[in-house]
């Protein structure tokens, strides 16, 4: 059952919604009208219910820190939201928190490296950044782990 989720009220499982995810998707992934609603998924804590003059369109939130999935960058864990569609494309990866030096970040999040993961089927074939080789790497195998995990342990593929 599906119980619709505000800043500050419990969720199904008795967790209290997280309002800095809220923020996180409408200022990462410009998402601009949308509404949590939580779910009782092991992995995936809340859909996202994207309306749009399309119509209303469900979205799937990954957390790397919910799935178990952490990645070592230069300075310690990596953790992340990947944002997919009905088909599970990726729409958006969201750095949610991290140890690295914010200039190593900043410089992989301009370097289109998160676009170049968005875009190839073949993730593991995106190259990292270098000069920011760990981070960069971090990343990339957190986004596959989360992916690889959700498909088999939720899609059964």
């Amino acid at each position: 059952a599906l119980i619709s989720s505000r800043a500050g009220l419990p969720c199904e499982d008795g967790e209290i919604y997280d309002e800095n995810i809220r923020i996180l998707l409408k200022e990462q992934s410009r998402l601009e009208c949308f509404r949590l609603e939580c779910i009782s998924d092991p992995f995936v804590h809340f859909r996202v219910i994207l309306n749009s003059d399309a119509g209303t369109e469900n979205l799937i939130f990954l957390s790397s820190k919910e799935m178990g999935v952490y990645e070592e960058g230069y300075n310690g864990h990596v953790h992340l939201g990947v944002l997919l569609d009905s088909r599970l494309r990726i729409l958006d990866i969201m750095i949610i928190e991290h140890h690295e030096t914010q200039g190593f970040i900043d410089y992989i999040m301009e370097s289109g490296f998160i676009e170049d993961i968005k875009n190839n089927p073949e993730i593991q074939k995106v190259d990292a950044v270098s000069g920011a080789t760990l981070s960069s790497q971090a990343i990339k195998n957190a986004v596959l782990r989360c992916l690889d995990r959700y498909r088999k342990e939720i899609m059964d593929q």
